[in-house]
């Protein structure tokens, strides 16, 4: 599902770049807030999704809350830490 939202953001750019959307009545700051923030963001949150399943199926009965906290701090972090710092070691460079 979240392949699919990120292909379908994806067209919505190519709308912009070409500006076919102006055919279709759609003006540009709708597109750019449905294809580049909306849509993104979901993208992002599906994806994350299946981490915190398969998480919250680890955690042993009784401890639930202590550790889903720990797991939730811990991704947090290191999406954090990537998105603030990846630039500075060449991680989050595109091809």
């Amino acid at each position: 599902l979240s392949q699919t939202i990120y292909v379908l953001a994806d067209i919505l750019n190519l709308f912009a770049a070409t500006r076919y959307n102006l055919d279709l009545g759609i003006p540009d700051p709708l597109l750019y807030l449905v294809g580049g923030q909306i849509a993104m963001q979901l993208e992002v949150g599906l994806s994350i999704l299946g981490a915190f399943l398969v998480v919250s199926q680890l955690i042993p009965p009784g401890v639930e809350s202590t550790l889903q906290s720990v797991f939730i701090t811990v991704f947090g972090f290191g999406f954090g830490f990537a998105f603030g710092f990846g630039f500075g070691f060449g991680l989050a460079r595109q091809p």
